[in-house]
This record gives structure tokens, C-alpha cells and sequence, in this order.
């Protein structure tokens, strides 16, 4: 069976053109004088990281090698929570006087809601591709190709998120 059809997804060629396209619009902007934090670049080049792996892995039809970089992405995903997390409340006990915002709760909610979309996506992603049983219980609920595109977005609505975060707070470091 054509492992292409059957997903419905691009084929590699166009797995590295995104590829390429998010690394380096991820560089552009990790590079920004305007944003000038360590902590967004460290993200940023994180996140690009993140998906070239997520493209790649998609054209191996190896299920070691893709829940192993299943594995790895579901870490980045959460790791990234975490430090927007950590990072927040470690300024707050630092700097007890500053004012938390509406606004840098409501960044620090959609961050971690998107992240935990995109666990859940790539969770999903896996799951279908370990076993025809999960395939055949999840049936009708979403297709591999759906969760392939939803991945992109949410992945970058999470990035943005630690925009607002970094641009519209003084929490982070600068």
C-alpha cells in the first residue's frame, strides 16, 4: 500500500520546503533587534528545531524512529510550558512589586493551552501510526492529513503567545 496516499499527506520535497521556510522565518525573527531576549532566541531556534524534526519524521515509515521523534517533540512541547511557567513565577517572587496584567495572565493561558494542543496532535499523530486498532476506534473523529495541518498553526499561535509574553510583560528577562 502507498504509504502517501494512505496518510494523504505532501511528500518529502514539500516537507523540506516548509521545513526550510520555518527555519528561517524562525531566524528572522529570533533575530529581531526589537525583540532582543536570549530566552525568545533560545526559543525560537527550540521551535525550529521542533519542526524540522516534526516534518521529517512524517516521511519515515519506521515506527521506532517516529515515536522516538514523537517522543522528543511531546518534551519540547511541554518544555516550552514549563519555562513560560517557571519563568513567570520566578519574576513574580523576584520582583514581587510588579503588576500582573490581564493581559500576561491571558498570554500565559493561551501558551499553555496551545501547547497542550499540540501534545495532543502529535500524541494522536503517533497513536494512529503504532496500531490499526487505535486507527479503527478513532475513525470518524479526525484524519492524519487534518492533524498535519492543524499541527502547524497551533505550533505557531504557541510561538506567538511567548511573543506577547516577552513584548507586552516585563515577567521575562531582558
Amino acid at each position: 500500500m502507498n504509504l502517501r496516499m494512505y496518510l494523504r499527506i505532501p511528500t518529502f520535497v514539500d516537507h523540506f520546503f516548509f521545513t526550510a521556510l520555518f527555519n528561517l522565518v524562525s531566524f528572522i525573527i529570533a533575530n529581531i533587534s526589537l525583540f532582543d531576549n536570549e530566552w525568545i532566541k533560545a526559543y525560537y531556534m527550540n521551535l525550529s528545531f521542533t519542526m524540522g524534526v516534526c516534518c521529517t519524521f512524517k516521511t519515515l515509515p519506521f515506527l521506532n524512529v517516529t515515536l522516538v521523534f514523537m517522543f522528543i517533540i511531546v518534551t519540547f512541547s511541554a518544555g516550552s510550558t514549563f519555562m513560560s511557567i517557571s519563568t513567570w513565577i520566578f519574576n513574580l517572587k523576584k520582583a514581587p512589586d510588579v503588576s500582573v496584567t490581564k493581559w500576561s495572565r491571558i498570554c500565559v493561558l493561551f501558551n499553555i493551552l496551545t501547547s497542550l494542543l499540540t501534545i495532543f496532535v502529535l500524541i494522536y499523530f503517533g497513536l494512529s501510526f503504532a496500531g490499526s486498532m487505535f486507527r479503527k476506534l478513532m475513525k470518524g473523529f479526525f484524519s492524519l492529513s487534518t492533524c498535519y495541518w492543524l499541527l502547524i498553526p497551533i505550533v505557531i499561535l504557541n510561538s506567538l503567545s511567548i511573543f506577547c509574553i516577552a513584548s507586552k510583560t516585563s515577567l521575562l528577562p531582558r
